[in-house]
């Protein structure tokens, strides 16, 4: 609306569901309830430029804070992340530092601490480094901030043993070989690093041959009956090694299970 330097008069006041209308003949302006309701505004009296534009910001304020407050009642936010919903809602920028210095003055948003919660749960969930990096910038975390996070090795390990405990029960029927592809690719997965993952992949205990064998054996079978029905002699041994081989048993067992059973 034309704003008059000489001043404007309130012509008729409007309560709306979500605001307040003030209007200057033809003119309108929306204003919020508390807007409103901390200045003394009343049919007839005259604003200036200045003192409508003033309404305007603290309306403006007010409503993207009431929206800023509103998320954070369902949920914790950086202060980018805020940044972003805000204005998803197409504030202007003004507005919106004036919401996020108000937000981070009243420590509502505070980077620092929120990194560290996600860092304890992260932890709890035995994520290592990388993992947790990446989630942390997903949500918005700086990486000056990121960077004040301390890592320690001892517990980098402690957690990588922690997932092994659960890698080694999931792929128990694997052969050792298998396995320890299936548990190096997992561990590196949850973001350890390499010399972590070397140093839980270390911790495995050397192969059990018994065990090792009774999966060759069964594996073995479960192949020779679904492929003996269709291929036979030569072309059947070749698809057996093939299959066995590439579930990670050695050349040299598959090679004498093979023997035993063809002899």
């Amino acid at each position: 609306m034309p704003l008059k330097s000489t001043g404007n008069i309130i012509s008729r006041i409007k309560y709306n569901k979500k605001n307040v209308s003030l209007f200057f003949n033809k003119d309108k302006v929306n204003i919020s309830f508390d807007a409103y309701s901390l200045n003394y505004l009343y049919v007839g009296k005259i604003l200036s430029r200045k003192e409508i534009h003033e309404l305007i910001d603290f309306s403006a304020t007010d409503e993207a804070l009431k929206k800023a407050m509103s998320l954070l009642k369902r949920g914790h936010y950086s202060e980018f992340k805020m940044r972003e919903k805000l204005k998803e809602k197409e504030y202007d920028s003004k507005t919106i530092n004036t919401v996020i210095k108000f937000l981070k003055n009243s420590d509502l948003i505070n980077d620092e601490m929120l990194a560290n919660d996600y860092l304890e749960y992260y932890n709890e969930k035995n994520f290592g480094k990388l993992r947790i990096i990446y989630e942390l910038q997903n949500k918005g975390i700086f990486d000056v901030t990121i960077n004040k996070l301390k890592f320690p090795e001892t517990l980098e390990k402690e957690k990588a043993l922690n997932q092994l405990e659960i890698l080694n029960k999931k792929y128990a029927s694997f052969s050792c070989n298998k396995k320890k592809e299936k548990i190096y690719s997992s561990l590196v997965g949850l973001g350890f690093e390499s010399s972590i993952v070397t140093y839980a992949i270390n911790k495995i205990k050397a192969k059990d041959e018994r065990k090792e064998n009774d999966n060759l054996a069964r594996d073995y079978n479960l192949l020779y009956s679904r492929l003996s029905r269709r291929y036979e002699d030569e072309e059947l041994k070749e698809k057996l090694f093939k299959a066995l081989r590439n579930k990670g048993y050695r050349y040299k067992d598959i090679q004498q299970k093979m023997e035993d059973k063809f002899i």
